[in-house]
């Protein structure tokens, strides 16, 4: 049976809270964060859980987080690891590479006292770079295995430095509901989990049926996007025009953050493609992952407002 989804109920994301160190300037990040940034930013209520060190890093990003109205409660400090760190660069494409701190804050989350586990959400988020552990694997498959079954689990795979691990990845498809992936992403599950090199459309869907998939959504960078549907829909949309592109640092997370508000809100597949598109191309245009203006995202609320239920 679907589940019904409850838009009067928060979001729940958890993950990596870091801080993105670019050649020029520093941000405060990780995809997790840059989600539920987005999403407090449309209006969605959010809970933002995540663990950082108790060092400069981690003063800043509270701060930070107090000034735009996120409950720290849901931050665990840290004496024994320093805040996560990513260095950012860019190859020749000014396609970004991230180089990861190893044994950091977040790989330490203590998710078994985040949260009673009858507290109810619309959605819960999660990625993979949490998972790359044995310890934060093992503390994450238990905290999942306690969620009550009806919650919606989206899954952003983002695959970074030390997190090809068959083994974390099947367990959260497993999980998840709605699956968000980039085409590389797609290459690797096609080989490890499905054990073919052909990445076509009924590919996918045999995917989708392995792990009882609802949605899955597939970026292809400038050759746009697609969604595909457990009921074995299809649509797709070209990629916006984006002039200048600055980086692309965060702009699958703006993605995902259209993608879920879609879903909850029962948006047809053609107008969730159509804004997340525009939004991801929009953080193109700005240095880093999220905007410091909170104005930037009154073009998107107008948007929102005038989308319609599906």
């Amino acid at each position: 049976m679907q589940k019904e989804a409850q838009q009067e109920n928060p979001v729940f994301v958890l993950g990596e809270l870091l801080v993105d160190i670019f050649p020029d300037y520093q941000r405060i990040g990780g995809a997790p964060f840059n989600f539920a940034y987005h999403l407090k930013n449309f209006g969605m209520p959010v809970r933002f859980m995540s663990r950082i060190g108790r060092d400069a890093y981690g003063d800043e990003i509270l701060s930070m987080l107090n000034r735009n109205r996120f409950s720290t409660a849901d931050i665990q400090l840290d004496a024994d690891h320093p805040t996560g760190q990513v260095q950012v660069s860019f190859d020749r494409n000014g396609q970004p590479e991230f180089d990861i701190l190893d044994d950091v804050a977040f790989d330490h989350i203590d998710f078994e006292g985040c949260l009673p586990v009858e507290t109810p959400f619309s959605l819960v988020y999660f990625g993979t770079l949490i998972q790359r552990t044995q310890g934060g694997f093992s503390r994450f498959q238990a905290f999942l295995d306690q969620l009550d079954p009806e919650i919606f689990c989206l899954y952003d795979i983002n695959l970074r430095q030390g997190t090809r691990q068959p083994k974390v990845i099947e367990f959260s498809l497993e999980k998840a509901d709605i699956v968000k992936l980039n085409e590389e992403e797609l290459d690797y599950l096609c080989r490890e989990m499905l054990h073919t090199e052909n990445r076509s459309e009924a590919t996918v869907f045999s995917l989708m049926a392995q792990y009882d998939i609802q949605l899955l959504s597939l970026t292809r960078g400038s050759d746009g996007s697609e969604l595909f549907l457990a009921d074995h829909e299809h649509f797709s949309v070209s990629a916006s025009d984006v002039n200048p592109i600055v980086d692309t640092v965060g702009a699958g997370d703006a993605y995902a953050a259209v993608l879920a508000l879609g879903y909850l809100r029962r948006w047809n597949p053609e107008q969730i493609l159509s804004i997340a598109t525009m939004f991801s191309a929009s953080i193109c245009r700005i240095e880093g992952a999220v905007p410091e203006d909170a104005a930037f995202y009154q073009h998107m609320r107008n948007m929102i407002g005038g989308a319609s239920n599906g």
